[in-house]
This record gives structure tokens, C-alpha cells and sequence, in this order.
């Protein structure tokens, strides 16, 4: 799932942190068999990815904190935002 051309666009922070949350994926009831990461965000408490699987379509917010605390998964539909479906990927 995670490209290595990330690297140069999010650092070896990010990139540490990208490895995190795809592990996480892991973890969760039904995890998915391919997901794509679509969004990476950076904020001073964390690290946010949203990864989108196609079947079953939804999308997987990670959130990894800097401190070390738990990471959060989300699970979205595709189309829970404005401008999203099928039409907009």
C-alpha cells in the first residue's frame, strides 16, 4: 500500500507515521484487502491519512498522534462529504 515516492513529499516523520496507520488497517473488523492512501495531513497534534478501499467503497481515516497515544480509525462511507461519490473520485 504505501509508496516509497512518499517519502520525499512527507519525510521520514510522515513516512514512519503513514507505516503506522497502514498497520493499524490490519487491526480492524473486516480490514481491507487493498486501500489506497488519498489524503495525508499534518496538524501539531498528529498525523491524519484517509485511505479509500473500492470494495467494499469507503473510505478509512488514520489518525496517528506525534505523542505515541492510541490511533484512531474511522470508517466513512464514500459519500459522507460534500462533493464525493462516485463521480468525484
Amino acid at each position: 500500500m504505501i509508496d516509497r515516492a512518499l517519502l520525499g513529499l512527507i519525510g521520514e516523520t510522515g513516512f514512519d507515521a503513514l507505516r503506522t496507520a497502514e498497520h493499524s488497517l490490519r487491526t480492524i473488523p473486516s480490514p481491507p484487502a487493498e486501500a489506497i492512501v488519498s489524503w495525508a495531513a499534518w496538524t501539531e497534534r498528529e498525523w491524519s491519512f484517509t485511505f479509500v478501499q473500492r470494495h467494499p467503497p469507503r473510505r478509512l481515516v488514520v489518525d496517528v498522534p506525534h505523542d505515541g497515544s492510541e490511533v484512531n480509525v474511522r470508517v466513512r462511507s464514500v459519500s459522507d462529504r460534500p462533493g464525493s461519490g462516485p463521480l468525484a473520485d
